[in-house]
């Protein structure tokens, strides 16, 4: 059957070159026209080949899966059937996120430096390795460092208290456990989660294209459940100062194939962003997440933690089925928990900082405008 390369997605530069030169079929390149190519378009070798290889992937019959259709009933049967998430640790942030952070979403977490980004990433990583006994997805997890943030002595005392939990539930005569499961729950050790937590140390936005290019394979073949990039914003500012139209293409590319592993593997993904100062003519200054306007879109829920006197406060502003609420929660020596005395959401109409707060979010939110000082950080985040 033959196809149109239109069906093929493509930069549009490359389209229109295409079809002046009369190459409309996908069946009209071959593997040993890369030459021929690299010259009509005026490509490299390489950009010559990869796109021969692209376009040759759709000369089959069959249709690339992300490309299938599905009907609501399909999507609503499967969120039934696999409804659990990874917990953050803290209740009441599980309950801000609609049950925990869910398999298939893009979830950033921004917020100034020690507010705790990298310490929920890591508690992220442990989770995910929860048994099935305690409705766990017992899943490995991907770490994508970018600020050298990634303590490892840090996370074995985060993995020391989870396993604690988990022995104490088998050993329990509170809770009904069969033989294999409390069997399960007594072997979770500490050197079996940290076996399954896969460092990347990436020094610049090369290592992390790179990465980010082979996580489908190495994601399938090691059961891994969660990807962390901590953090997304580092590399990206500062490589291209000169060019945000540039930066802009290049993170488009990026977070397409993130949203596509994330949604054919059911994986989650979990990105922390540094705040910029926004300067505008006539305005107040104010802190926000970096990386522009445009950047925001592509994430599913965003969620901007920070200071409110001494607690920590997690903001929800953006998210397809939540409502915007605060929750408040501690970094402990065990890891993300809980704040005991304060048991419930706090709305934030009823909270006069959430709202300024909230007003300056969505404000930058429905601003399409590219940050004229995004390339000029508050500070550089640190590793809490």
């Amino acid at each position: 059957m033959e196809r149109d390369v239109d069906l093929v997605p493509l930069r549009p530069v490359i389209f229109t070159r295409l079809h002046e030169l009369g190459r409309h079929r996908i069946d009209s390149f071959h593997l040993e026209d890369w030459e021929m190519l690299s010259r009509e378009l005026e490509v490299s070798e390489e950009e010559a080949k990869r796109l021969i290889g692209v376009i040759s992937g759709y000369s089959r019959n069959e249709v690339p899966s992300w490309m299938q259709a599905r009907t609501a009933w399909d999507l609503l049967q499967e969120q039934r059937l696999n409804p659990r998430m990874i917990t953050t640790g803290s209740e009441q942030l599980d309950r801000l996120l609609g049950g925990g952070v869910a398999p298939g979403t893009i979830v950033e977490f921004s917020g100034a430096p020690g507010i705790g980004k990298t310490q929920l990433c890591m508690q992220l990583c442990v989770n995910v390795q929860l048994p099935d006994a305690l409705s766990g997805i017992q899943g490995s997890a991907i770490y994508i460092d970018t600020d050298g943030a990634f303590v490892v002595e840090r996370l074995r005392e985060m993995a020391e208290a989870i396993v604690e939990k988990c022995r104490e539930e088998a050993d329990s005569d509170d809770t009904i456990y069969d033989d294999t499961v409390r069997g399960a729950l007594q072997q979770f050790n500490v050197d079996e989660v940290l076996a399954r937590i896969f460092h990347f140390r990436c020094h610049d936005y090369f290592d992390m294209l790179t990465v980010v290019h082979l996580l489908p394979e190495f994601a399938q073949k090691r059961n891994v459940k969660l990807i962390v990039i901590d953090s997304v914003a580092s590399h990206f500012r500062y490589a291209f100062e000169d060019d945000l139209a540039k930066r802009a293409r290049i993170m488009n590319s990026f977070m397409q194939k993130l949203n596509a592993c994330a949604i054919e593997n059911k994986i989650a993904v979990v990105m922390t962003n540094q705040m910029t100062t926004r300067v505008a003519a006539g305005e107040d200054t104010r802190l926000i997440p970096a990386l522009g306007t445009n950047w925001g879109y592509s994430c599913s829920v965003r969620v901007n933690l920070s200071w409110r006197n001494d607690t920590r406060i997690a903001l929800l502003f953006k998210s397809p089925s939540r409502g915007q609420s605060t929750a408040p929660f501690i970094v402990s020596a065990a890891g993300i928990r809980d704040i005991i005395s304060m048991d419930t959401l706090i709305e934030p109409e009823k909270d006069r900082e959430a709202t300024l707060l909230m007003s300056s979010l969505l404000a930058d939110e429905g601003d399409d405008s590219i940050l004229a000082d995004d390339s000029q950080p508050v500070t550089q985040d640190e590793s809490a």
